[in-house]
């Protein structure tokens, strides 16, 4: 999960790059928005992921595959379907995101609980 991860930052600079200097004449400040917000979602999870995979001892973060895969199906829902509704102009792709949000926020709530579980 750890390269998958590492895959999915350079994605983000990749998508980062392209928006700024090949799409940003091509889109409305509202599809630049929306393109933009998808990339944010995408680093935030990616680096969550990364976290959660990597050996680290940092002790308040439960480790947990579950967890990882949650959020990387998040992700490919949540900010895949931005990316695809941006690109495509296809409002299909739109009613995906929702699906990606639930899953991005129930892998941080399981999270939670996962952490609360290890306190007691």
């Amino acid at each position: 999960m750890r390269s998958i991860a590492l895959f999915l930052g350079a994605i983000f600079v990749i998508f980062g790059a392209f928006a700024a200097h090949g799409l940003r004449p091509i889109l409305t400040s509202y599809e630049y928005e929306i393109f933009q917000k998808a990339n944010l979602y995408l680093v935030v999870h990616s680096l969550a992921i990364w976290i959660l995979s990597n050996d680290s001892h940092l002790s308040f973060i439960p480790k947990s595959k579950w967890i990882q895969y949650l959020w990387l199906f998040g992700i490919l829902f949540f900010s895949g379907s931005l990316y695809l509704l941006t690109l495509t102009k296809w409002k299909f792709f739109g009613m995906l995101t929702p699906l990606g949000g639930i899953l991005l926020i129930t892998g941080w709530l399981a999270s939670l609980y996962l952490s609360i579980l290890k306190k007691k």
